[in-house]
């Protein structure tokens, strides 16, 4: 007889900025969902992620391997708050589970909250130049 199902390792709270140079690539599958006592029974398992609020279009669960979820975007509207959730409904001959555990993603626009620290251009003068400043937006000043 099983007496439980234990969880995966929660990763923990994420922050991830969107066009990151680098995606966030979690795997819950060490330990993943654990039968206690440790038997080796054959378990019906069905493993889902849900996002709340949804959709979470940055967060990305990877096909084919259900402890897997990718964080990425490139898109400043995917930004936000949200909750990920990893749920096993199990079952063993007339037993039943649904375990699960939750952690919190932030997706954030570095557009939006990079802070840019005032400066100052000295006086320029025709026909002097200090050079070009160019923004995220791709829009440029001459100075």
């Amino acid at each position: 007889m099983i007496t439980d199902i234990d969880l995966p390792t929660n990763p923990g709270a994420k922050t991830y900025s969107i066009h990151a140079l680098a995606d966030i690539d979690l795997d819950l599958s060490t330990p993943g969902f654990v039968q206690r006592p440790a038997c080796g029974y054959n378990l019906n398992q069905a493993i889902t992620w849900s996002f709340t609020p949804s959709p979470a279009s940055a967060l990305l669960p990877v096909a084919g391997a259900p402890y897997k979820l990718k964080i990425s975007s490139k898109t400043n509207s995917h930004a936000g708050v949200f909750q990920a959730t990893l749920r096993n409904a199990v079952t063993y001959s007339t037993q039943s589970w649904n375990p699960s555990i939750s952690f919190q993603v932030t997706v954030v626009d570095p557009c939006l909250t990079t802070v840019i620290s005032p400066f100052t251009i000295g006086t320029v003068t025709a026909p002097m130049t200090y050079g070009v400043i160019t923004q995220e937006a791709g829009q440029t000043i001459n100075t």
